[in-house]
């Protein structure tokens, strides 16, 4: 008889454990679908590799090596992120320090927000230097993520927005930027 109740309540312990299990497999389908249903592009090249905001469209543009994402065009301008590499063996801070030396001359009315280190997801060490441009009527939030790899080329990742835009973007900047993979 006690050997019965046992065997009932081992049984009700096993129902309701499958009804757990079952109710959290189908809580994890759905926040996939979730996901999913956003999927974003990833734009995947041969050094490099990093998720999209969602939304953006991805295509190639001419002079530009590699593809660059753009999102909704909004007061004429369409926010966008490109990515340019160049061969520079010395060290990341020294590349960063010249190249904001360069943007000094080239950018009218650039001025720097922030130069701060950034770690993507994968533990890539960058720097994230962020600048406000401004040229004629129109001002510019300049985000610029410099990475380096072992074979001597560093990787400037460009996400450009209207300054009145900027923080709006800052997020989506930063997340597709915490998805930047080297090859």
């Amino acid at each position: 008889m006690q050997s019965d109740r046992r065997m009932k309540d081992f049984e009700r312990s096993m129902r309701a454990f499958k009804t757990i299990t079952v109710g959290a497999a189908i809580v994890m389908c759905l926040l996939a679908a979730e996901f999913f249903s956003q999927a974003q592009t990833k734009i995947a090249e041969t050094t490099f590799s990093y998720v999209v905001p969602a939304g953006w469209s991805v295509r190639n543009v001419q002079g530009m090596k590699y593809k660059s994402a753009f999102g909704k065009r909004s007061a004429g301008f369409s926010p966008n992120i490109i990515v340019i590499d160049e061969r520079y063996s010395g060290p990341l801070e020294k590349y960063v320090s010249g190249n904001e030396a360069t943007l000094r001359m080239v950018l009218p009315g650039y001025k720097r927000v922030s130069r701060i280190p950034f770690v993507t997801a994968a533990k890539i060490q960058g720097i994230k230097l962020v600048a406000l441009q401004s040229e004629k009527a129109k001002k510019a939030r300049l985000v610029f993520y410099f990475f380096g790899n072992k074979s001597g080329w560093k990787f400037v990742v460009t996400c450009t927005a209207l300054a009145s835009d900027g923080a709006k973007y800052d997020r989506a900047f930063n997340a597709a930027m915490k998805t930047f993979t080297l090859k």
